[in-house]
């Protein structure tokens, strides 16, 4: 019977589906309310796609284990959580720019904030799957090499412990990629990243085969970093269109229910679930700047501040409450994925929020895009 890490990673990879993230974190959204003002909607997002993701991971090991159904119909509703992935996408590219239009920029700050965000408490996530995973006689079989590349999220090994872990191989590469057209100020640089991602994305459709880290250069994913930054972009310049927030919010939903209906699996899901997610994120952003937000959306938008730890720690949860709870209990999705989203929340609390307060506290220069004179 193959084991719990072992049916996470069995899901198809990149341009099929699989999970979530992410992808700004709590750090970057209390810099965005800073700099541009509170987005508690997004923060909702977050929180919603990231239960989405564990929902969906937490049916698929039931299902290993016999504790729960598979119907066909069953299966693919809980496989629409991979949605959340796309949303996360969106969400990265948007928070970049937001994060990041300024007055000065240092590359070098650029990348050493990011990837403070992501590596450190993606380590620790990774010794507390080990622990649990050891601890329940399921060891992971990894030769050092490829231990090395997961820890280091290179495209090739990214998955090979936390299966999730493929979209931050894409973080990085997204990060790299636009810190470095950032140095040509911002409208400067977007363009030039989007003519590259585009170029890219074309020359993937001409290749096969191309493997790993080919694969993600070419990946039409990049397409939905690159929709983030333009709504980004928009918001920065004052062009969003606020009044029609509501309304690009509803067909957004109405997108989703009609893409569910017809079927997601008939086309790429950058483009099944990639243009909602895109409306959603843009809606969002528009509503909530011209309305306002509620203080009910304020209180469970708290919830997307733990959405990275619940991404990165999801798997471990499932290990342990299939292994330990009664079938009863355990036997229910929603149930896992809550405790899931608990167990992320203590994982905030107690080691993300200290760790980034930690690497904040460290002298640095003030990481920001600087607008490049006109020619």
């Amino acid at each position: 019977m193959p084991r719990h890490h072992e049916i996470i990673h069995q899901i198809p990879p990149l341009r099929t589906i699989h999970t979530f993230p992410v992808m700004g974190g709590y750090s970057d959204m209390e810099r965005m309310n800073q700099v541009r003002g509170t987005l508690h909607s997004l923060q909702v997002m977050r929180a919603v796609a990231a239960f989405m993701v564990a929902l969906y991971h937490a049916h698929l090991v039931l299902i290993e284990r016999h504790l729960a159904t598979a119907s066909e119909a069953e299966m693919y509703v809980f496989a629409f959580g991979r949605a959340g992935v796309h949303m996360f996408f969106v969400l990265s590219g948007f928070i970049m720019v937001m994060t990041t239009n300024e007055s000065r920029y240092s590359f070098k700050d650029f990348i050493a904030r990011r990837f403070g965000r992501i590596y450190p408490i993606y380590w620790i996530s990774v010794l507390l799957l080990l622990a649990t995973a050891a601890a329940f006689g399921q060891p992971f079989a990894v030769s050092f090499t490829h231990s090395i590349g997961a820890l280091l999220l290179l495209p090739a090994d990214a998955p090979r412990f936390i299966g999730a872990a493929w979209t931050l191989s894409f973080e990085v590469y997204f990060y790299i990629c636009f810190g470095l057209a950032m140095m040509l100020g911002l409208t400067r640089g977007l363009m030039i990243l989007a003519a590259f991602f585009l170029c890219c994305v074309a020359v993937g459709t001409l290749i096969d085969n191309q493997g790993p880290l080919l694969n993600q250069m070419t990946s039409v994913l990049l397409l939905e970093f690159l929709g983030g930054t333009a709504i980004g972009w928009l918001a920065v310049r004052g062009k969003l269109p606020e009044r029609w927030g509501a309304a690009i919010t509803g067909a957004a939903i109405l997108l989703f229910m009609l893409v569910l209906a017809i079927g997601y699996d008939k086309t790429r899901e950058a483009f099944s679930f990639g243009a909602p997610s895109l409306l959603l994120v843009l809606g969002l952003v528009c509503w909530e700047r011209h309305a306002g937000s509620h203080p009910l959306l304020q209180r469970i938008g708290k919830l997307g501040d733990s959405s990275y730890a619940l991404y990165l720690n999801h798997e471990a949860v499932i290990l342990a409450l299939v292994t330990l709870v009664p079938a009863g209990v355990a036997a229910i999705p929603v149930s896992v994925a809550l405790a899931c989203v608990v167990f992320g929340i203590a994982v905030h609390v107690l080691a993300e929020k200290p760790l980034l307060k930690l690497l904040r506290a460290r002298p640095r220069r003030d990481v920001v895009a600087r607008e490049a004179p006109a020619a």
